[in-house]
């Protein structure tokens, strides 16, 4: 049985990364490919739970809370460990889909880490050397598949801004400016090291349509089916 593909869709906030899923794991059964489709982190488990209310601060339940204080601040080599924890605790579940021959879209992987956390050191070769601790720790260590394509989805953070403003849902301990322009710098910067397939997804300030968007997130991913 042919093995599944597994398609990372990665970018900065607001660019639109789970819509772009949606669209492509639709696209992926209008064509007749077996596929499913993940986000990352996994929101409504315990270790999703962990990120998304005691590290972002997402919900206001008193029974947790965030109890880091400010994300931005959190060592960055902590806090990639609690994400690294909610992907190894779905590994065997990815493993037995490709090997079914089912293909994977995932909405944030491991290089979501290495952007968001990376973005946190300023100094470019501790931030290199940081990437490759996270190479290390989360494909050779814990043994998490590699994807065979991440597409990135860039916006510039001044427009992601807005558009994280202006979408109703509550903010995140990431989603501030400060944190955003630099992890922009840091997804820039990963996409030329490891040959992303890089989509930029407006004309000047400009959000182009997800449909725009969408045929050529198709078009960079589909030689490898």
């Amino acid at each position: 049985m042919k093995k599944g593909k597994f398609i990372v869709i990665e970018g900065t906030d607001g660019s639109g990364k789970n819509t772009q899923k949606e669209l492509l794991v639709k696209r992926f059964k209008k064509w007749g490919f077996p596929v499913e489709g993940i986000s990352f982190p996994r929101y409504g488990t315990p270790t999703g739970d962990i990120i998304g209310d005691i590290y972002l601060g997402k919900t206001n339940r008193t029974s947790l809370g965030n109890w880091f204080g400010d994300a931005d601040k959190v060592n960055p080599q902590i806090a990639s460990l609690y994400f690294a924890a909610d992907r190894v605790a779905h590994r065997e579940k990815m493993l037995n889909l490709l090997d079914d021959g089912v293909n994977i879209i995932s909405d944030r992987y491991v290089e979501s880490n290495m952007g968001h956390q990376g973005g946190k050191i300023k100094n470019y070769e501790e931030r290199r050397n940081f990437i490759d601790f996270l190479v290390d720790l989360e494909y050779n260590l814990l043994e998490l598949p590699k994807p065979d394509s991440v597409v990135f989805l860039y916006l510039p953070y001044q427009i992601a801004l807005k558009a994280v403003t202006n979408r109703g849902n509550s903010i995140d301990g990431h989603e501030n400016e400060s944190h955003m322009k630099n992890a922009e710098q840091s997804y820039l910067e990963l996409s030329d090291r490891f040959n992303w397939k890089k989509i930029i997804c407006c004309f000047g300030m400009q959000i182009r349509s997800k449909e725009e968007i969408h045929d050529e997130v198709w078009n960079s991913i589909k030689d490898i089916l």
